[in-house]
């Protein structure tokens, strides 16, 4: 029996109401999202570079931006307010890099990350940086700043923009393998299904999980948190029962209040999906009333799978 006190009715019904209008209007979204796109930039990584047998890999560019209602506390200080003006947004974060998932044919994990503008303490586009340099701070380059970084093999590798290695750290492979079973399993997200819906629905009525079907094709379930360190009280789910794949998350507060929602959208590559849109909406005081205060998206263009 769940001892925590029940989340409010209100709440529970416009939560799924957002998310699933959210869901609608991202489903026919095509754009980046990304307000400082420019010219196309190459990345030097490449999946036939990885000096591995892969097994399965799993290549994209990623642009991650970070918007906020709130100004930064140094700013307030000299204007005298906490809030933008007519409730805009500012950028408070953004990172651009292509990255490199892979795993061998032992089930062992190796990751190759890349800025594709700036480096790691940039945090805003490079157009933008070389503008306001002048009047920025100068950053400290003492040790270096990092441009790329490999982990493959128990080594964690950091490289400058010119390829210099600045630090080299070890690590457990072990922590970072699957079996080989789960390395079969990826086989399976290329079979075509044509029963996937009643599927999925068998494969969360074996795991023993209460959940509602809305509009035909999404699964809706809530699993409570048992920890009570978290500030949460409830998490819930929205499944697409077509793939099986988490589109959508709702984070309660103990109060009832929605403290987080989380929409996920996937293109198929090689007839294998992978995450292309995660678009994250964190709630806060707003004006007196708990709103979106933050809004995080990432994206992921030229994704390519390699399934060996």
């Amino acid at each position: 029996m769940n001892k925590h006190k029940k989340t409010k009715d209100t709440a529970h019904l416009r939560g799924v109401a957002v998310i699933l209008t959210m869901l609608l209007f991202l489903t026919g979204c095509t754009t980046s999202d990304n307000p400082f796109s420019s010219e196309s930039i190459e990345s030097s990584i490449s999946i036939d570079d990885l000096n591995i047998n892969v097994k399965y890999a799993e290549s994209y560019d990623q642009t991650t931006i970070t918007f906020s209602r709130h100004w930064p506390d140094g700013i307030t200080a000299g204007f005298g307010k906490m809030i933008t003006p007519n409730n805009g947004e500012i950028m408070t974060d953004y990172e651009r890099i292509s990255e490199i998932i892979a795993y061998d044919n032992d089930g062992y994990l190796s990751i190759v990350r890349e800025f594709l503008e700036g480096d790691e303490k940039m945090n805003m586009p490079e157009s933008a940086y070389n503008k306001l340099e002048d009047a920025m701070p100068s950053r400290d380059r003492i040790l270096g700043i990092m441009h790329k970084e490999e982990m493959s093999g128990g080594s964690f590798k950091h490289f400058d923009k010119n390829g210099a290695l600045l630090h080299e750290y070890s690590y457990d492979q072990e922590l970072y393998k699957i079996t080989l079973d789960e390395l079969a399993a990826f086989r399976t997200w290329q079979e075509d299904n044509n029963d996937a819906v009643n599927s999925n629905i068998e494969k969360l009525q074996n795991k023993g999980i209460n959940f509602e079907i809305v509009d035909d094709i999404y699964a809706k379930y809530s699993i409570p948190v048992i920890d009570h360190g978290f500030d949460n009280l409830r998490f819930e789910y929205i499944e697409n029962l077509r793939t099986g794949l988490q589109v959508g998350l709702i984070a309660y507060k103990e109060d009832g209040e929605i403290q987080s929602i989380q929409t996920s959208q996937y293109a198929k590559s090689n007839g294998f999906p992978v995450l292309s849109k995660l678009v994250t909406y964190q709630y806060g005081n707003i004006n007196g009333k708990w709103d979106i205060a933050y809004k995080t998206i990432m994206t992921r263009e030229n994704i390519e799978v390699l399934i060996n």
